[in-house]
């Protein structure tokens, strides 16, 4: 759009007329300036007339409220930076101050015939009884968070009616809560589900609102997320004030309760609510995937991409980076994982680990740190196991006390723990009473230089391991070692 002549008196008639006809108030800011003109031809606290942008901002009688100058100072910030379009939801009547309306401020970049560059928008009056909640939320009579109805509306009207650029919504899981039922017994339960909510509720303050959308599920919409450090401050103050809250509590003896979250941000990431829920999904998803107790920010870059997302939600498996059905070979498998490390795709080291250990049948694969001896990830249908259990098992699975049990591909393979030799006989009845049937370590070196094994194992049952795969198994240790193990706990 470029500008061809100056406006005469007619089109300046012609859009005074136009926006008699919508109560609204047009601006135009001009860069080189950082001055913004408003035309207005309604009775409003918003003049006519130009200023410089500064001393528009400060003259506005919400000067005072630090969460609304939070979001004026978004809309500042797509003006100087030129952004392509954008759209800003103030929460207070910048026109008649009013306490049951909302504004809306729109945004677009435009080219002058001589090349100069501008923005144009206009503002809006938004009332809250035009939005389809109706301005009445019903409340979850346990945790006090909006309910499940009323908080999906909300999401919609601000992403779908409103348009209110940088709204995030979150989604909040809390890690193995039938554990905490199961355990502690549900007036327990309910005791974890009101402290969690309290706490999420004061951590995003006045910046959102939770609703409660499953039993331990909750959605947060946080209003205006245009600094993404200040997503990441809340998330943080939720995630380790939860920890704290509940030491001692979670499946293991000596572990916290603990949440997991996933994050995706309207318009970045998706131009609809659906889309932007399936997106928070996904994260939300890989964040469990990564060992829980984390939150995950979408991010199209890192993650999978929407469309991706898609397809494969559609087909049943949201984790599968792969293209192809699951009885691909496992070597037309690795090969399209090299070709996306190669391509600069770069896809999460977890996503890599959890679908080799899907596509190769591993019952249990776990990546844990030699020295000193951590659990790291773990993935698998026998990774509900407790962690309790498991670094138990990796405390009599050092690499050192296998040497005789190394072949040819360099993997330490055991297909029988009962014939595991009697010079390590202590170990072999530690492994047995943990279940540890069979096994496969390879140690290896990270791109940090940090010493680590990758570990199949079966329990319960013994597994003997297609010799086919060694060469496979060598090859992905390989291809895991270019990545840091400490991708694995971001």
């Amino acid at each position: 759009m470029s500008y061809m002549a100056p406006p005469d008196a007619l089109t300046i008639e012609s859009c005074q007329a136009m926006l008699q006809l919508f109560t609204d108030i047009f601006y135009e800011y001009i860069p080189k300036d950082d001055s913004i003109t408003l035309y207005n031809t309604g009775d409003s606290l918003l003049k006519e007339g130009t200023v410089e942008l500064s001393e528009f901002i400060k003259n506005l009688r919400c000067a005072d409220c630090p969460e609304v100058l939070s979001e004026l100072g978004q809309f500042t910030e797509n003006l100087r930076k030129c952004s392509g379009h954008f759209s800003v939801l103030i929460h207070h009547d910048l026109l008649f101050d009013s306490s049951d309306s909302l504004t809306l401020i729109r945004g677009k970049k435009v080219t002058c015939s001589n090349g100069r560059d501008t923005m144009i928008g206009l503002i809006r009056l938004q009332r809250t009884s035009d939005i389809n909640y109706k301005g009445n939320l019903n409340y979850d009579p346990l945790t006090g968070t909006v309910t499940k109805d009323d908080i999906t509306k909300l999401a919609v009207d601000y992403i779908n009616n409103l348009h209110a650029g940088n709204t995030t919504i979150a989604i909040l899981d809390i890690d193995y809560f039938k554990h905490v039922n199961d355990t502690y017994g549900h007036m327990y339960g309910d005791h974890v589900l009101q402290t969690i909510a309290g706490i999420a509720k004061n951590e995003v303050g006045k910046s959102g609102i939770i609703g409660r959308i499953g039993g331990d599920e909750f959605l947060i919409i946080f209003y205006n997320t245009s600094e993404k450090d200040h997503l990441r401050d809340y998330l943080t103050g939720i995630r380790k004030k939860v920890i704290d809250a509940f030491p001692g509590k979670g499946p293991q003896h000596d572990k916290p309760i603990s949440v997991s979250i996933g994050t995706a941000t309207y318009p970045d990431h998706a131009d609809n609510y659906n889309d932007l829920f399936i997106l928070a999904d996904y994260s939300l998803y890989l964040a469990k995937e990564k060992g829980r107790n984390r939150y995950i920010m979408y991010t199209p870059e890192k993650h999978a991409p929407l469309e991706h997302v898609r397809e494969h939600l559609r087909n049943g498996n949201i984790g599968n980076i792969v293209n192809g059905h699951d009885d691909l070979p496992l070597g037309d498998v690795l090969i399209q994982m090299q070709f996306m490390i190669r391509d600069g795709q770069h896809p999460e080291l977890s996503s890599l680990l959890s679908e080799f250990a899907r596509r190769s049948r591993i019952p249990l694969l776990l990546i844990y740190r030699d020295e000193p001896r951590e659990l790291i990830f773990s993935t698998g249908p026998q990774a509900d196991t407790p962690d309790a259990q498991i670094c138990e098992i990796i405390r009599y699975l050092s690499p050192e006390d296998y040497s005789s049990r190394r072949n040819r591909s360099g993997l330490i393979l055991c297909n029988n723990t009962n014939y595991l030799s009697e010079e390590i006989s202590e170990i072999k009845e530690r492994l047995l009473a943990l279940e540890v049937l069979s096994f496969i370590l390879i140690p290896y070196t990270d791109a940090e230089g940090n010493k680590v094994v990758l570990a199949f194992l079966s329990l319960q049952k013994n597994l003997v391991w297609n010799q086919d795969h060694f060469m496979h198994y060598s090859l992905f240790t390989d291809m895991i070692s270019t990545y840091p193990v400490t991708d694995l706990l971001n």
